[in-house]
């Protein structure tokens, strides 16, 4: 990075600290922890003084803003301009393609994303299953920790917060670009080394005490160059997956672990991935724990993505056609992997998953 940008980044988190955009954002809007994409109402960020309601309309809610040579000197907007953070549109200034998410104690940047619109097949993938695995992180303080498909960051940036010696690998120049940009305006540079590249290639002869990643799962075919890279993943969407499987025990220190966060088709009860695993832990030894989260009809699965990811809803429907009047379910599920010489290795299927009338049910209880 050059050393404009890491300044203009410093004085960033300057910005953010001294005008309490953690707390704010938090406190005007309490579901910001479950669902990333949820606004503050404008009408709340409006009754705050001047300078904290031009940063939230900013970097939260994207709208423009005049005359913000208050909150920042004109060589950090410049460099923020050449860097794409913020765009100049007559006499306002917005920040149009990227967002300042507050999470873990965070401010991780991470491209906008409009709900069931179309997006960029390079986008820097943020979203509720991001947010659901950061949850589920332990403290591995002075560890070596390796974050695969790293997106922006968010998962490798906690560790690192947490005192772990963080590797993060993307194959997406964007999102290597937008992690760097993360580790500096989080003061975890030299807790954090990242590399472009494919999954485990720039890391080959490493071992690490912990891996985690959220890897792409979507079930698409592959389309070759043109690939949504944050979620193509072949027609099963465990392509990713299976790469990460297949290798993870050369990667892994003696009692090393790992975390996973995927999606899969199966029948009605349990996913078709657990034979594989099955078959992972004979030739391994490694104990696996595949922990279901929710099960649905596949074929309602694929018509939500479809409405939610049109850029890749062409591919979804060859999909969709392929599986029309089966009775295949999709699962979402994490898989909680660990290494050990001491006894001999398993698979368990842990079903902490709701189906879709459990969910009902659980709603008629509540309200």
């Amino acid at each position: 990075m050059k050393t404009s940008e890491i300044n203009a980044l410093k004085h960033l988190r300057k910005l953010l600290v001294e005008n309490d955009y953690y707390l704010l954002m938090n406190i005007l809007n309490s579901k910001l922890h479950m669902n990333p994409w949820t606004l503050c109402p404008i009408n709340k960020i409006e009754r705050l003084p001047l300078k904290q309601q031009k940063l939230l309309k900013l970097f939260h809610l994207g709208v423009e803003v005049e005359e913000i040579d208050d909150i920042m000197d004109k060589s950090t907007v410049e460099v923020f301009l050449d860097m794409g953070l913020l765009e100049r549109r007559g006499n306002a200034y917005i920040a149009n393609k990227y967002t300042i998410y507050p999470y873990n104690g965070l401010f991780i940047i991470v491209e906008k994303r409009n709900q069931g619109k179309m997006g960029k097949l390079d986008q820097v993938w943020f979203g509720t299953d991001s947010i659901y695995i950061a949850k589920l992180l332990p403290f591995v303080r002075n560890k070596r920790v390796l974050d695969l498909g790293a997106g922006s960051g968010i998962l490798g940036l906690i560790l690192a917060s947490r005192g772990a010696h963080v590797t993060s690998v993307e194959l997406n120049p964007k999102a290597y670009k937008v992690i760097k940009w993360n580790a500096q305006l989080n003061d975890l540079e030299d807790n954090v080394e990242v590399f472009l590249g494919d999954l485990f290639e720039p890391v080959k002869n490493r071992k690490y005490h912990f891996v985690v990643s959220n890897p792409p799962f979507l079930p698409l075919p592959d389309t070759g160059d043109d690939k949504f890279l944050c979620g193509a993943a072949g027609e099963d969407g465990l392509d990713v997956l299976r790469r990460i499987l297949n290798e993870i025990d050369y990667f892994l220190e003696a009692s090393g672990k790992a975390l996973f966060i995927a999606g899969g088709f199966g029948d009605n009860v349990k996913p078709y991935v657990f034979e594989e695993l099955e078959e992972l832990v004979k030739k391994t030894g490694l104990n696996i724990n595949l922990i279901l989260i929710t099960q649905t009809k596949a074929i309602q699965e694929l018509k939500r993505l479809k409405s939610e990811l049109p850029e890749v809803e062409n591919n979804l429907e060859v999909i969709s056609k392929k599986i029309e009047g089966s009775n295949i379910d999709y699962y979402s599920f994490i898989i909680s992997l660990s290494k050990s010489d001491a006894y001999k290795g398993q698979v368990k299927l842990l079903k902490c998953h709701n189906t879709l009338l459990d969910s009902f049910r659980e709603m008629k209880e509540k309200y």
